[in-house]
């Protein structure tokens, strides 16, 4: 499977160099993201998410909003209704409705991918548990990966 995916991961690492242009400068840790944020989008999701690079960098721009949210206050009382409690459930809502449409573009296709969305369908996920299980996976790339 890994010399099947490896020559995808390697073109999107081409696309997002290509994008950079060939004078100036560039932000190592940001591209650096960028370029973690989209292998993460192509082995965690769908084919079609992660071809479409307004629609990942859009769902990378509503993470980095969900993790600007995070404070003592929201972590310690989660009840407690704040302005961050607040912008972080919008930003959860969005990134929710993104995967949502995906799962539900796999779920009405006739014919089924190896991308992860329709591996947890053929076990018999429903599309909320697909949701939950993709936003994880994608959150811990980005915990793991991000430089603060």
């Amino acid at each position: 499977m890994t010399f099947k995916v490896l020559p995808i991961l390697l073109d999107d690492i081409q696309k997002r160099m290509l994008g950079w242009g060939q004078e100036g400068r560039v932000e190592p840790f940001k591209v650096l993201a960028e370029i973690a944020f989209q292998l993460t989008i192509r082995v965690s999701t769908c084919r079609e998410l992660a071809d479409d690079v307004e629609a990942t960098t859009q769902f990378q721009q509503d993470f980095s909003a969900l993790e600007k949210t995070s404070s003592p206050v929201t972590l310690l009382l989660p009840w407690l209704p704040t302005r961050a409690r607040k912008n972080e459930q919008m930003a959860n809502e969005k990134l929710r409705a993104t995967v949502r449409t995906y799962v539900e573009k796999r779920q009405a296709a006739t014919t089924p991918s190896p991308d992860a969305i329709d591996v947890l369908l053929s076990r018999g996920l429903t599309g909320e548990r697909i949701i939950d299980c993709l936003l994880n996976v994608v959150w811990v790339s980005v915990f793991n990966t991000s430089v603060n």
